[in-house]
């Protein structure tokens, strides 16, 4: 039995669930969600060959654990009373890890630095590292609880009970969603449908400070009403909206909810009861319309799942941050015809938010306040799905009408790999539920692939399943008639909930950021710009589909020309700079003397192109010339083909020693490696003309500054 089976057997017996990790990384598809006591499973996963340590998910187990870092121990002394005496581990960085019993009834959730600099907490949906190369046990007793002044730092105030107004008589702005929403939830638990739910928050709508508007509050009555109203003989009561969007609730009730659990979900409307007549199905003029509330007219609407796509750098973040910017100030977004009052928005994104976010926050004009941003530095990568009951409580309490994702291939969970339709399905099923109970617009920027002829609803990256789940698609394009480097279009691909508008028109370009009238400027004292679009016009009749048609024949055509133009080029550059040159095939082999040899990296330079570039056209073999190698250590050079070169032969070992003949070999003579070829006249004259004075034992001269350690070339 191996140590860490051992282990995890013991973890069993105690009680906590455990799950493989690589590092610090779960090693399965669902991370702690997949933590277990089964003996049977834990031999699967920690058997003889088993590469993973060991990990134990808090929340399962009903832990509190504290993770004090080197440097966090001065949190021990300020202590009313000594933590120590309860399980304790060591970590490899030097810390120290601290067991309690997680306290009932409480919601302890994880945290960094909210104890001290340095003192982390794992608890509820979180897990620790407890097994593998630098941990031990320091203290193996059993946990003890919770202390009580550490419950009461860590714990959060209990949600008030929901009514229709706090004590002042209105619900002010922050608190409005998650307050009519507790009210339709209380609501659809006595049996009421939608419409009369809809109704009731009407009248409660009436004490928000500012009232939400009719499709926010259709857009609740409509999620809360998906929940079966009194329990169903066989399945369990449903208590309205999920915990994972109410609240940060205890672990069973996450698990039993989260749109990610693979656990049968609670029964809704949908699903067929005995003896039901209507068989879950209802008369589409039964059901009332709704209008579409628009965060975007025509491209972005609150309630569901938009991508954002285009090319790498294309402009497509700058186009969305802008729009955010705009609603911020309550101003008009472009091709709308009037403004409406300001809205918040919150960012999650890849981009240090210190450094890119911020100022391009600033930039676009975003208002004081008005945005929310992930600060990884503080709380970890954000991970979908893992992430969300932060995000929609972040929604709640901000009030926020739009969410931007960038990249959202990149905010995959662990284990969740983005081109793979389940995978995808989980994310994207996660996302259109938050959007569609808190009435957000969720925008997640995605870059394009590079599929020539590909319809533009279908060359965004990832699984079919993330294009395919996206109520809306957007994209940003190089304005075909404009250019290339600065003009733009903002299409809409797909809008499944109209016909979509007419792209619009912007240019790229930057502008600087001033914090206390002093501008941000770069470590060489350069001010730092940031991009930002300058609007234009609408192009009325023009189709994502026509627009990519005409940019595919462009570049079709333009790579057309630059590989005729390249090959007369790059033989051009050998003919013009090219020195007689000794290219070795290697030790003991021989060597060939051309006249003329350009040094690849000042081929590159004077060609103007990277070798990646040349080897997506095909290599050298392209453009008609041929690559080499020098003398050790002198690097690769570029020659034209043997049978074209003017002064070309191929010479044995000892025609290379110092006292060997200047002659070239006769034709057909066999070449050490026993290969027949063709060998040429080799003008030595003319070498020699060309700058070479002694090409059997002296370095032939080269003008490009360049010296071969082992002498000759």
């Amino acid at each position: 039995m191996t140590a860490a089976l051992s282990f995890a057997l013991d973890c069993a017996r105690r009680g906590w669930h455990v799950l493989p990790v690589r590092g610090k990384v779960p090693a399965t598809a669902r991370g702690e969600h997949d933590a277990s006591t089964d003996p049977e499973t834990l031999r699967s996963w920690f058997g003889p060959q088993s590469p993973f340590g060991v990990a134990i998910a808090t929340g399962k187990s009903g832990l509190v654990v504290v993770d004090v870092d080197p440097g966090g121990e001065g949190w021990l002394a300020a202590a009313p009373a000594e933590p120590r005496a309860t399980h304790v581990r060591s970590t490899p960085r030097g810390g120290f890890h601290l067991y309690f019993t997680a306290p009932p009834g409480q919601c302890v959730q994880s945290s960094a630095g909210v104890l001290a600099t340095g003192v982390d907490v794992r608890a509820g949906t979180g897990y620790v590292v407890a097994h593998g190369p630098g941990y031990s046990v320091l203290d193996d007793r059993d946990p003890v609880p919770l202390p009580a002044w550490l419950t009461e730092r860590l714990t959060r105030p209990a949600r008030p009970a929901p009514t229709a107004a706090s004590e002042s008589g209105t619900i002010p702005k922050g608190s409005r969603n998650a307050r009519l929403t507790s009210i339709a939830g209380a609501l659809r638990r006595q049996g009421l449908e939608a419409g009369a739910i809809v109704d009731a928050l009407h009248a409660a709508n009436r004490q928000c400070e500012p009232p939400l508007g009719d499709a926010e509050l259709a857009a609740i009555g409509r999620s809360v009403s998906r929940y079966t109203p009194q329990p169903v003989e066989g399945t369990p009561a449903d208590d309205g909206p999920p915990a994972w969007l109410m609240d940060d609730g205890p672990r069973e009730s996450l698990e039993a909810t989260a749109p990610w659990a693979e656990t049968a979900r609670p029964s809704g409307p949908e699903s067929v009861t005995a003896g039901s007549d209507s068989a879950g199905f209802v008369a589409f003029d039964s059901i009332a319309p709704e209008p579409i509330d628009w965060y975007w007219r025509g491209f972005v609407a609150r309630g569901c799942v938009t991508l954002a796509e285009g090319s790498w750098r294309i402009g497509k973040t700058t186009a969305i941050v802008d729009a955010i910017g705009r609603r911020s100030r309550g101003e008009c977004l472009p091709g709308e015809p009037r403004p409406r009052p300001p809205g918040r928005a919150i960012v999650v994104s890849e981009d240090g938010i210190g450094r890119v976010t911020g100022p391009r926050l600033r930039a676009c004009g975003a208002a004081p306040g008005s945005v929310l941003v992930w600060d990884r530095q503080r709380h970890g990568q954000f991970r979908i799905p893992e992430s969300l009951p932060a995000l929609a409580r972040a929604i709640r309490e901000h009030d926020a009408e739009v969410v931007l994702l960038d990249p959202l291939r990149d905010l995959f969970g662990d284990g969740l790999d983005p081109i793979k339709d389940r995978d995808a399905g989980i994310v994207m099923g996660a996302l259109s539920e938050l959007a569609e109970a808190t009435n957000v617009a969720v925008v997640g920027v995605n870059h394009q692939t590079k599929a020539v002829g590909a319809r533009a609803a279908v060359r965004g990256g990832g699984a079919s399943r993330l294009l395919s789940a996206a109520r809306g698609q957007v994209a940003v394009y190089v304005d075909p008639d404009g250019d290339p480097q600065r003009d733009r279009l903002l299409v809409c691909i797909n809008q499944s909930h109209s016909g979509g508008r007419d792209p619009i028109r912007f240019a790229l370009a930057t502008r600087t950021v001033a914090i206390g009238g002093v501008t941000l400027k770069d470590d060489e004292g350069e001010p730092v710009r940031y991009p930002v679009p300058i609007w234009g016009e609408s192009v009325p009749g023009l189709t994502a589909d026509q627009i990519l048609s005409r940019l595919d024949n462009a570049n079709a055509a333009e790579e057309r020309v630059t590989k005729e133009t390249a090959c007369e080029r790059a033989r051009a550059i050998l003919q013009e700079q090219g020195r007689p040159t000794k290219l070795h095939f290697g030790a003991g082999i021989g060597s060939i003397l051309v006249a003329h040899a350009v040094p690849s990296e000042v081929f590159y330079a004077t060609f103007g192109a990277s070798k990646r570039t040349i080897f997506r056209w095909g290599g050298e073999h392209a453009l008609g010339i041929r690559s080499a190698r020098g003398g050790i250590g002198s690097g690769q050079y570029y020659k034209f083909p043997d049978a074209e070169d003017p002064c070309s032969a191929t010479r044995t070992k000892q025609e290379c020693q110092p006292s060997g003949t200047a002659g070239g070999t006769p034709a057909g003579t066999a070449d050490p490696r026993g290969n027949k070829r063709e060998v040429i006249s080799m003008d030595l004259d003319r070498a020699r003309a060309r700058g070479a004075d002694e090409l059997d034992d002296a370095e032939v001269g080269l003008p490009w500054g360049l010296r071969s350690p082992g002498g000759v070339q």
